[in-house]
């Protein structure tokens, strides 16, 4: 089971982060570390709805929504849309730029430390260990989704990067299936794993805790 590093989950959440939860929890082992709704410091608190980390793949956001497909008005660009839950249409930006979004304090602050940059290579002062980020559309059929309005909902919604409703049913997807969509949102990998020392790092930096290393030093 994966392991949760955020106290009374389930109390929080809404029916579709409970359903992602669960399945987080079945497929995902323990070196797979999650927080739920974790803020991370930028210009303004922002919250992923999942933040994913795994010392061997890397790092994910992960923006949930229960939207009904019926409140969807308008699609502006490739990042933003327009909706309406009946008190009027609001823009919004898309679920995968708020995950993307929310993510980049954390890189940023990931990029300050010279030990979780690459020294050499295409990679050099980039970080370590891939990133991604990915939608969870709880309510949305994606085989319902007419040829006509697929292109254009696939703008901000790609098939490699969204969950729709088929892929978090329970059943539909094997273990092995939804790892395997999980790890599609990385852009990339790389072919090394990274040390437990930087694993440490890394995970200090997501959230404020205090960790000792063998040397007795103190991240947080």
């Amino acid at each position: 089971m994966a392991t949760f590093l955020t106290r009374n989950l389930k109390s929080k959440m809404t029916a579709g982060e409970r359903r992602f939860y669960d399945l987080l929890a079945q497929h995902l082992n323990d070196d797979y570390l999650i927080w739920y709704n974790l803020p991370l410091q930028g210009n303004y608190r922002r919250y992923p709805d999942y933040l994913i980390f795994h010392p061997k793949y890397g790092l994910l956001s992960i923006e949930i929504k229960d939207w009904a497909m019926k409140a969807l008005k308008k699609l502006k660009g490739h990042h933003q849309l327009t909706l309406d839950f009946g008190q009027g249409e609001s823009t919004y930006d898309s679920p995968l730029e708020q995950a993307r979004s929310s993510l980049f304090p954390l890189i940023n602050k990931l990029k300050e430390d010279p030990l979780l940059l690459q020294t050499e290579g295409v990679y050099k002062g980039k970080l370590i260990i891939p990133w991604g980020y990915g939608a969870v559309m709880t309510n949305w059929e994606y085989q319902k989704i007419t040829d006509v309005a697929r292109g254009a909902i696939e703008t901000l919604f790609p098939r490699k990067t969204t969950f729709y409703k088929e892929d978090i049913l329970e059943g539909n997807l094997s273990q092995t299936e939804f790892i395997e969509k999980l790890h599609g949102l990385f852009p990339y990998q790389f072919n090394y794993p990274i040390t437990f020392e930087q694993a440490t790092r890394i995970r200090a930096r997501i959230f404020p805790e205090f960790i000792v290393n063998a040397d007795q030093q103190v991240f947080f």
